[in-house]
């Protein structure tokens, strides 16, 4: 029985327009960030399994998984510990290595050896107790560095549209045959 409901689930995206329009990441807007995120990691797996899909579209859907991921840049934790960013430079501007990569420098710090780190990718963390978030560096004569987390994003301003003001409707006043002035709405 899964195994049908997952062959249909594939069919139905194979074949919906959102694939065929590539927006992966149109899924309804009630989800707070975690279910989005297991939404577009479920439809981009089933998405990448379909045989219909191009490279190029399968291509888009790991862009717009990248793309989903929730960084929190606030500072948490004893010594940081409980930064979950995405930050992948360090202070001085280098690029950080993967933490699943032993190239340039190995190491033990990997997601295996330390669950519930967010050893993931090549984000800054702290791992180890050090004083604050650090990764290790893709240049090969600098082992490690510490990072800052990355600059909140400036908000961009909403303007007000500018439209004709409203009149405010007053009353019709006719003159009848009579010579009275009366207001059309009261009769």
């Amino acid at each position: 029985l899964a195994q049908d409901v997952l062959a249909l689930a594939l069919f139905i995206i194979c074949l919906s327009p959102s694939v065929q329009r590539r927006r992966f990441s149109d899924c309804p807007n009630r989800f707070n960030s975690e279910m989005k995120r297991i939404w577009l990691s479920l439809s981009a797996l089933f998405i990448l399994m379909c045989p219909f899909v191009t490279h190029a579209a399968k291509d888009a859907v790991l862009s717009a998984v990248n793309a989903s991921i929730v960084c929190n840049e606030k500072l948490k934790g004893k010594k940081d510990a409980g930064y979950r960013g995405c930050q992948v430079r360090t202070k001085t501007g280098r690029q950080c290595q993967k933490w699943s990569s032993q190239s340039p420098h190995k190491h033990t710090m990997t997601e295996k050896k330390r669950p519930r780190k967010g050893l993931v990718g090549k984000f800054c963390r702290n791992p180890d107790g050090h004083k604050t978030i650090w990764c290790y560096t893709t240049d090969p004569k600098k082992r490690w560095e510490e990072c800052d987390p990355k600059p909140p994003k400036p908000k961009k301003e909403v303007k007000k549209p500018k439209g004709r003001k409203k009149k405010r409707r007053t009353p019709k006043r006719v003159r009848p045959l009579g010579g009275a002035v009366r207001n059309l709405v009261s009769g």
